[in-house]
């Protein structure tokens, strides 16, 4: 039989398809898994802004900002979704951390001036702590996205 004429892949071929095909599927994964942390970035961002715009329609309403939840079973957001003032129809859960909402932190002082709204970000671990009477943030703030009405929206990356 000629060798020519021979059909079909001797195993060393195969064993090269293979690889080739391993490394295409790799590298698309990986790409697929960047762009998805990308939307869920751009999610957070999102809803953070329209937390913000709650949390400054409830300070024009009245004059203060909400109270930071002291429990766990309190969401800090069930005040921005009754009124005549709320934008809110329900309570925002952080993507990274999705049976937690967004963490919301005022500064020390009896009327508050600063507030910190921010995700655990991507390693699902909140380094943030608070905001200091000067509007600082506390903590080690690592990758947490996070918006305030003393900084604009910071992704740490």
């Amino acid at each position: 039989m000629n060798k020519l004429n021979a059909r079909g892949f001797t195993p060393v071929e195969l064993a090269g398809l293979i690889v080739v095909f391993a490394l295409i599927i790799g590298i698309g994964l990986a790409r697929y898994q960047q762009v998805q942390n990308e939307a869920v970035i751009s999610k957070t961002k999102a809803e953070m802004k329209t937390l913000q715009a709650a949390i400054e329609s409830y300070m024009v309403h009245n004059q203060q900002y909400p109270a930071q939840s002291t429990t766990p079973l309190k969401s800090w957001q069930s005040g921005l979704l009754k009124g005549p003032s709320a934008l809110l129809t329900s309570i925002l859960d952080d993507p990274f951390s999705p049976t937690t909402e967004y963490r919301y932190v005022t500064d020390s002082t009896s009327d508050s001036k600063y507030y910190v709204i921010f995700s655990v970000g991507p390693d699902g671990r909140a380094g943030i702590t608070g905001i200091s009477d000067t509007g600082k943030i506390t903590g080690d703030i690592g990758d947490d996205i996070y918006i305030s009405n003393a900084t604009p929206i910071v992704i740490n990356e």
